[in-house]
């Protein structure tokens, strides 16, 4: 059993301060200067060095038992914690025979939808009562904040129980106003596809699945859309037609019903990008497809790239494609 140096958890703390409120992401690498990311820049911290027996006991700081047993087995596990106040998801991995750290930092407060970061239509999205909606993007492209601060703004205005699958849990929702349970995969539940059929017995009105990484969880999810609840998940592509394309090659045989099946439950695809503002910061860019009877046509002939064209002249159905966003924020002059 390794004995503990009571002094890491001091060092792991006077980093996180040293990194700054601004610091979106933390690198830690035995042996090597820290990298830590403000406003998608990546700096250095040449000060912050751990050898491998720290980070070894970070890892048992980080893991309880049963966590460090998955690790041993795969080499890469995902965890959250909590230090200096401040919320932080961790991706724990080895390379060149070493422990390394990605450390993202969660904003304790979600972001309001009220405040005019989001378009309005968002709004009206997340008050549907049925239906799938895909937020899209690169990693820390602010995918799961969005999804949060919509779950947060439902919560208030249209009371409802909330079910949440993640890997890890990222923010803690509180609402007097609705019922929200956070389940968390590893201790909760174990598999996506499972936890998503077995939510359906536990009367959900909204389910917010972390991430759609394979044909068994998105078949789940269009399950659930089709009896009657509204499913929030995300995938990693880069805009809308792409996440059609994706989705279809999940499939292969069944794409044409896949295709027909998404066509009637598709609520809307939301394609996301972080940009630098002028002022400091970064600001998010959004293309927006929602499911109009001329995009549900698309979808189910399958002509996914023709959506592009549609969204161009869906101004008033809260559509608006990733140029039009960009050109935009231009013009309020909020990015170069």
């Amino acid at each position: 059993m390794m004995t503990m140096d009571s002094s890491i958890d001091d060092k792991f703390n006077d980093l996180i301060l040293a990194v700054g409120k601004s610091c979106s992401d933390l690198h830690i690498t035995a042996g090597r200067e820290c990298f830590y990311r403000v406003d998608g820049i990546l700096k250095v911290l040449p000060a912050a060095l751990f050898s491998d027996v720290e980070i070894q006991q970070l890892v048992h700081v980080f893991l309880p038992e049963k966590e460090r047993r998955e690790y041993l087995r795969k080499n890469a596990i995902d965890t959250a914690y909590t230090a200096c106040g401040r919320r932080l998801r961790i991706s724990i991995y080895r390379q060149s025979n070493q422990y390394a750290f990605a450390i993202r930092f969660i904003n304790k407060e979600i972001p309001s939808i009220d405040d005019g970061i989001y378009p309005e239509i968002i709004k009206k999205l997340v008050l549907k009562h049925s239906g799938l909606i895909l937020l899209t993007g690169p990693a820390g492209s602010g995918k799961s904040t969005t999804l949060s601060a919509m779950l947060a703004y439902r919560a208030e205005h249209s009371p409802c129980h909330i079910i949440t699958l993640e890997d890890p849990i990222e923010y803690i929702f509180s609402s007097t106003k609705s019922l929200i349970h956070q389940r968390e995969y590893g201790s909760d539940f174990f598999s996506f596809a499972e936890a998503m059929k077995s939510a359906l017995r536990q009367d959900p009105d909204i389910i917010f699945l972390g991430e759609i990484r394979d044909q068994q969880t998105m078949r789940a999810a269009l399950s659930a859309a089709q009896t009657g609840h509204l499913v929030l998940s995300t995938l990693h592509t880069a805009s809308a037609a792409e996440s059609l394309i994706r989705i279809e090659s999940l499939f292969k045989e069944e794409a044409a019903f896949i295709r027909v099946e998404l066509s009637m439950v598709l609520q809307a695809i939301i394609s996301q990008q972080l940009l630098q503002k002028k002022t400091g910061g970064r600001i998010c860019a959004m293309e927006i497809l929602t499911a109009t009877d001329a995009v549900r046509s698309l979808i189910a002939a399958g002509r996914p790239q023709q959506v592009v064209s549609v969204m161009q002249t869906g101004k008033n159905e809260g559509m608006q494609t990733m140029e039009t966003a960009l050109s935009q924020l231009r013009q309020k002059k909020l990015i170069d």
